[in-house]
């Protein structure tokens, strides 16, 4: 494997933006790309032959296909995500951690994209501020690739740069408040960000170096292995998950940023001091109303003050907590954490997405020749009905969710899988529909 340090260091952001920006262009048309754009069918098999001697790569077809890649990257890591939840539900977590793997992987892939690197089977590109690509030296593979590049560009002050724009609380960007944060500084978060980045892929990396695991878990018969009877942790694990990434009017995920940043708060604080924030309640209270202050000091944020001192919400969200852990996959709730590291990914995914169309000046509004009609071919609504804004796709999961709880409490803990499914059918139709996220996600 080469280094890749001046790859990823090429790689642009800027150039990027830029580009899509002017795949507006296409739009009308009701498509992401031109036309003619050599690379839009037959990707890889057209690349191969480009990249022979002499090279005759379209650069700026090329150039385009990776900008356009990125969004449709992270959308399909969500609908990934969706059919590994519904395979959770239905008792099966092989097929759960298979999918929950190949989000992932297009999580990955959707950030890498944002950053001007294109992953294709077994040749990779990188576009340069001048909106050229250029080949990355060597053959590799796409699971392997994507784990290198994405753990070298985790390292540099980029990454956190970038995770530290996307989350969001109060209308305040993650960096921003960190600024505020006394026992802090820009450099004390480059650590937490590549350590949320590392551990959310965790399985890209496992997989990516081990491929006997890979095909194991991918292509092995299963029931060579114990079934796993189903439980209530299923159920509870992916009604955590909806309602830590439920949007507000003014963010689209304002819940798990919010969980996001104590935590991050919390570990600034424990590498500065070396003292625990509980150990040090006194120490910690008084850094953490300081910075609420200096944020904001004509606001009350009492609320947000509880929070972060743990008065309120004491302990994490299950989806945080599950993606923690790394144990075997012959561990029980194994493809739970992977499902929780995808979405937490997924969320990066989604925001740098997001910030790409902002910058680039592509609304969401713009591609609605896309998401009208990809909305519709998964059935969240008819031609007829289209909603007004896809944060209105929250409103079906609310209810399944309270319709989920109500009936959760009218039946034993010890239930039977198939018990549950009989209950729960319609609710579990609409919690393995993860595409839902992916659009508010990125309607900017």
């Amino acid at each position: 494997m080469p280094n890749l340090q001046p790859t990823v260091a090429l790689a642009s952001r800027v150039a990027m933006e830029r580009i899509i920006g002017q795949l507006r262009q296409y739009f009308v048309n009701r498509s992401w790309l031109s036309a003619t754009n050599r690379y839009a069918i037959e990707t890889t098999v057209r690349l191969k032959t480009d990249t022979t001697n002499p090279n005759q790569v379209v650069s700026a077809d090329l150039a385009e296909y990776i900008a356009a890649s990125a969004t449709l990257h992270s959308l399909d890591g969500w609908s990934f995500l969706g059919r590994a939840v519904d395979a959770t539900l239905r008792g099966d977590p092989d097929t759960a951690r298979h999918l929950g793997y190949y989000a992932e992987l297009r999580a990955a892939m959707a950030i890498l994209a944002t950053e001007g690197i294109g992953v294709f089977n077994d040749r990779h590109f990188v576009v340069d501020l001048a909106s050229q690509p250029s080949k990355i030296p060597g053959s590799y593979g796409t699971h392997k690739i994507v784990w290198e590049l994405f753990d070298e560009w985790s390292r540099a002050p980029k990454a956190a740069n970038l995770v530290g724009q996307i989350v969001t609380v109060s209308g305040i960007p993650l960096s921003g408040w960190i600024n505020y944060f006394g026992v802090g500084t820009g450099a004390a978060f480059q650590p937490v960000a590549r350590d949320w980045l590392t551990t959310w892929g965790l399985d890209v990396r496992q997989l990516s170096q081990d491929r006997d695991s890979r095909n194991e878990s991918s292509y092995r018969p299963t029931g060579l292995r114990p079934f796993l009877l189903g439980s209530s942790d299923s159920f509870n694990t992916v009604s955590d998950l909806w309602r830590v990434l439920e949007p507000s009017a003014t963010a689209r995920f304002e819940v798990i940023d919010s969980f996001l940043f104590r935590t991050c708060v919390e570990t600034i604080f424990t590498s500065v001091t070396g003292n625990q924030p509980k150990a040090a309640s006194k120490d910690y209270g008084k850094e953490v109303k300081k910075m609420l202050a200096n944020a904001n000091p004509n606001s009350d944020m009492r609320s947000l003050r509880d929070f972060l001192n743990r008065r309120q919400k004491r302990s994490d969200p299950l989806v945080l907590k599950l993606a923690r852990c790394q144990d075997p996959v012959t561990h029980s709730k194994h493809h739970l954490q992977v499902v929780s590291r995808a979405a937490l990914l997924l969320r990066i995914a989604s925001g740098a997405c997001a910030n790409l169309l902002k910058n680039g000046g592509t609304p969401f509004a713009d591609m609605s020749f896309w998401w009208r009609e990809l909305g519709e071919a998964r059935g969240y609504w008819e031609r007829k009905s289209r909603p007004a804004d896809v944060t209105d796709l929250w409103a079906d999961v609310e209810q399944a969710l309270e319709q989920l709880k109500r009936k959760q409490s009218d039946i034993p803990n010890r239930a039977t899988l198939q018990r549950r499914r009989q209950e729960f059918v319609g609710e579990i139709a609409i919690l393995g529909e993860c595409e839902r996220i992916g659009l508010w996600g990125i309607n900017v």
